[in-house]
């Protein structure tokens, strides 16, 4: 079983049925995953937020789980008077 807990941008968030989303996150050591989470594990987070995250999947290569999100720190009240900045995190998340 593949597993790991790592700080984490999210880029993007994709509705996935009724209870669950797809998100997909870079992570700080494993890069870009992405991975099913309940709704009731997002909780507040928003695209481009850093967060603390546990992913884990029965095989590599497998869409994965993320079974805790954390968020540290939300980058859009830092960026949101800096027209470049917050350009800029925007083509990251894109």
């Amino acid at each position: 079983m593949e597993s790991f807990t790592d700080a984490a941008l999210i880029l993007s968030l994709r509705q996935h049925l009724d209870k669950g989303v797809v998100v997909s996150a870079l992570t700080r050591l494993h890069g870009r995953h992405a991975g099913f989470a309940y709704k009731s594990v997002l909780g507040g987070v928003e695209i481009g937020a850093m967060v603390e995250l546990g992913w884990e999947a029965r095989v590599e290569g497998q869409l994965g789980t993320f079974k805790s999100i954390e968020v540290e720190r939300s980058l859009a009240p830092l960026l949101i008077g800096d027209k470049t900045k917050l350009q800029l995190l925007q083509c990251v998340c894109a």
